[in-house]
């Protein structure tokens, strides 16, 4: 909170969505929290709601903005440098029909029109122009626009099945239903510095299974474990739930 609260663009409104019930490991948050007290000159809002894990930072607040509003999402387990909400918001001006982000992920395409596994999905921070296959990380800070994605999709609770921890790609999705490119910004991307968690959300999404615990034999399965992954068949948890994602969003735009 004190690296946004300390930003060089002070942001108009920090929205910090918090729960009283358990999600994964977060234990919840019974009480009002103290240190609050602690940025009285801050515009910060305290929002109960339901503890949706990673959804919480845009899902229970999305409606609440007009179409052009500049929404940033940002997690909790990074320490953002004082340039970083300013550079994000300078290049969201200058495109302002994409979403953008400090970092995203190249999704690239195997034979046969299969998409590869998310371990080969290349980090980009740097663009000559906006592009489609892109998927935003959460982590560098995602600036949205409610005009740019589909806000019915984004509280479709049906995520809570697909897709209960991957909150990137059901958000890349509800914006991929509205045709828009994602742009990056490096100056925003040097801003960041993640605090590394045993538990965290890339360690569970990107883990695959392990069968042996040998060092040599770990290195065979390694490899034999990726090939299918680079022929476009899954391998780890992103893998499985943007092919689920898919599948429901395909359903989804025939009723809409």
């Amino acid at each position: 909170v004190y690296s946004l609260v300390n930003q060089n663009l002070a942001p108009d409104v920090i929205c910090i969505n918090i729960s009283n019930q358990a999600y994964m490991a977060d234990k919840g948050i019974p009480e009002f929290p103290a240190w609050i007290s602690e940025f009285s000159g801050a515009n910060i809002k305290i929002n109960y709601v339901e503890n949706t894990g990673p959804y919480r930072k845009l899902t229970p607040i999305i409606d609440q903005f007009e179409l052009d509003d500049c929404v940033i999402t940002c997690d909790d387990d990074v320490l953002y440098g004082p340039g970083w909400l300013a550079a994000l918001v300078q290049d969201a001006n200058e495109h302002q029909d994409a979403i953008v982000c400090a970092v995203a992920r190249k999704i690239k395409r195997a034979p046969y029109g299969r998409t590869r596994s998310y371990l080969f999905w290349p980090q980009i921070n740097k663009l000559e122009e906006p592009q489609n296959d892109l998927l935003p990380i959460g982590v560098g800070g995602v600036l949205y626009r409610t005009g740019l994605v589909d806000v019915e999709f984004i509280r479709d609770e049906s995520f809570k099945k697909i897709a209960p921890y991957q909150d990137d790609l059901w958000y890349r999705y509800s914006s991929m239903l509205k045709n828009k490119k994602v742009w990056t910004v490096p100056e925003a991307y040097r801003q960041i510095y993640p605090i590394e968690m045993p538990d965290g959300l890339h360690n569970i999404n990107t883990s695959t299974k392990k069968f042996f615990d040998i060092a040599g034999l770990r290195k065979i399965e390694s490899i034999a474990r990726r090939m299918p992954g680079y022929l476009g068949w899954p391998v780890t948890k992103n893998d499985l739930v943007w092919r689920d994602i898919e599948r429901y969003g395909k359903k989804y735009q025939k009723n809409i």
